[in-house]
């Protein structure tokens, strides 16, 4: 039965449609037999639960992966009497297949390791409302790595796709002040979101994310020598706000805004 304790709370990012992250604390629960439409990828953050699927009980402990498959049966249930929490992704079918193909979980709990604390900052991180080019192309390099340490995944082969990428990078030259998804580049293209991530930081040598966070710092370099304001660059540029810009021109260029506007 829930208790007057039990937390949960979802979240579905607007540009990456079908996605959905859940933040859970129960104190104890137990679920019965189910299953998901969706990938299950999810990191015990505190406590233990245990899963039973495929005939086979396991036991989770903090900083373990949880993967279940699109309609595979199962049941869990917290099993310390100090509770449990866990941060879970629920990842479309058509979101993975049409960057990896059908996957098939070889196991349905992977040992901690810093693959999962790295899905659990990026699950913090989303749950909080941030949304960004950087942002879902970390999503998907994490995605791909995981799925290559816990399936049946293969790499990529991949033709020559200079051009493709070239495409994706002239569209980001004409639009970096806009608030482009990953999604609409990939179509753009006609790839998928993670085949893109791939070609993209393969040919160009970083993510489409980090290229329009460098063409955003660059112009914004061009109007502060021109004698524009900081704040009002950081927004006419798509930043999130002036200490948005602050960070990122401090790692590009080397200095703040302020200091480099005094020199």
């Amino acid at each position: 039965m829930p208790s007057s304790t039990d937390r949960v709370r979802f979240f579905r990012p607007e540009r990456l449609p079908g996605l959905e992250l859940v933040e859970v604390s129960y104190e104890r629960r137990a679920f019965p037999v189910h299953s998901h439409e969706e990938y299950v990828i999810g990191v015990i953050t505190r406590g233990r639960e245990c899963l039973s699927i495929r005939g086979t009980k396991h036991t989770a402990a903090p900083g373990d992966f949880i993967l279940v498959e699109p309609g595979e049966p199962h049941a869990n249930e917290a099993i310390d009497t100090g509770g449990l929490e866990y941060r879970v992704f629920y990842v479309p079918r058509t979101m993975v297949t049409e960057a990896f193909g059908d996957v098939r979980f070889q196991d349905n709990v992977l040992p901690a390791n810093k693959l999962g604390r790295r899905w659990a900052a990026l699950h913090r991180r989303m749950m909080s409302g941030a949304e960004d080019l950087e942002l879902e192309g970390q999503f998907f390099a994490l995605l791909g790595e995981i799925l290559q340490l816990a399936g049946s995944l293969e790499p990529i082969a991949r033709p020559a796709e200079q051009a493709k990428v070239a495409l994706a990078r002239a569209y980001l030259d004409a639009r970096f002040a806009e608030p482009v998804s990953l999604g609409d580049l990939a179509a753009h293209v006609r790839l998928s979101p993670y085949h893109l991530l791939r070609s993209f930081r393969d040919q160009v040598g970083i993510t489409p994310g980090a290229y329009q966070i460098q063409l955003r710092v660059l112009e914004a370099r061009r109007r502060l020598r021109d004698g524009a304001g900081i704040a009002a660059t950081a927004t006419d540029l798509g930043f999130a706000d002036q200490s948005h810009l602050t960070r990122h021109f401090q790692r590009i260029i080397g200095t703040s805004p302020g200091r480099y506007l005094q020199q």
